[in-house]
């Protein structure tokens, strides 16, 4: 599948918010755990979802749960995807949205691993999903105690349409403001600098 073409069709609802099971793995202890998460204003369904149809007679695929698709690739991994509301807050209240929905994402990952909480993670995320993920990590990693697992056992981060790959300093500052501006995301110039340093402090974080 082309995964250029990840949908941001239909809004999430309280009805998807969360963290939902999508496929359990086959065998009685899975190997890893893959959590996606979709984008601002997108759906956390249809996001990964591809018509290989026509307009006419579509035909809706989903990249993590097609048996040829990721189940291929990672056979005995637990397959999650974490829902959140798309509704956008002012500006100025952008960094406590971003930690909001991350700490919501770190109590579902809590919840829902509790009885293996130290298994292998792989977080999958479009767009602002990927800075939801790495915030929830950073808070993570101060607080293993907390929430513990994340962090540690964290092995890879399969972030798509992102901003920051492969670009440092003022490269990365100016895709990180025409990555905002293509997608709508009307912000201060203070939340540019703050999203630019959880970025950074990530990176930094990851190199140690």
């Amino acid at each position: 599948m082309d995964l250029l073409h990840i949908q941001s069709v239909g809004l999430s609802t309280n009805q998807n918010e969360g963290l939902k099971v999508l496929r359990e793995a086959p065998t009685e202890v899975p190997d890893i755990d893959i959590v996606a998460i979709h984008d601002l204003g997108a759906h956390p369904d249809k996001s990964w979802c591809k018509n290989v149809g026509t307009a006419e007679e579509p035909q809706w695929r989903n990249w993590l749960v097609e048996d040829d698709m990721l189940p291929a690739v990672a056979p005995n991994a637990r397959i999650m995807r974490y829902g959140y509301l798309p509704h956008w807050l002012d500006p100025m209240k952008m960094r406590e949205f971003i930690a909001i929905v991350a700490e919501k994402l770190l109590i579902a990952l809590k919840q829902q691993r509790k009885n293996a909480p130290f298994r292998p993670l792989v977080f999958v995320a479009h767009g602002f999903g990927g800075l939801i993920v790495l915030k929830a990590l950073l808070v993570a990693e101060e607080d293993p105690e907390k929430w513990p697992g994340v962090f540690s056992w964290n092995t890879s981060l399969v972030l798509f349409d992102m901003p920051f790959r492969g670009a440092q300093g003022m490269e990365q500052m100016e895709n990180l403001e025409a990555w905002l501006e293509y997608h709508g995301h009307q912000m201060m110039h203070s939340d540019i600098d703050y999203i630019h340093d959880l970025v950074d402090t990530f990176s930094k974080k990851r190199r140690d």
